[in-house]
């Protein structure tokens, strides 16, 4: 099973396998704490018990929410839905 894979906008090279760091989420913190998002979100976040990302969460919500653009690509059910949803909503808070 693809765990996924996330490319920055204008580096076409991708961030699967397991020869690349970029998807190696091993010592990368899985927890939505770790990312950048406002205290109201992350109290959202635990209300729905979304306590730990995904490996495409982790490996693109770094890029997203700063304003950078992806291509990801992950298996059904792997939460690409929150890793595209996620930086929308964030930016709609300025």
């Amino acid at each position: 099973m693809n765990q996924g894979s996330c490319a920055a906008h204008g580096d076409v090279s991708p961030l699967a396998g397991a020869d690349n760091p970029a998807m190696n989420t091993e010592n990368t913190p899985h927890g939505f704490a770790a990312v950048p998002l406002s205290e109201a979100m992350q109290a959202n976040l635990q209300q729905l018990a979304w306590l730990e990302m995904t490996p495409i969460q982790a490996a693109s919500l770094p890029l997203t929410l700063p304003g950078r653009d992806v291509i990801a690509q992950a298996s059904t059910g792997s939460g690409k839905t929150v890793a595209f949803a996620l930086p929308l909503v964030h930016g709609l808070r300025d």
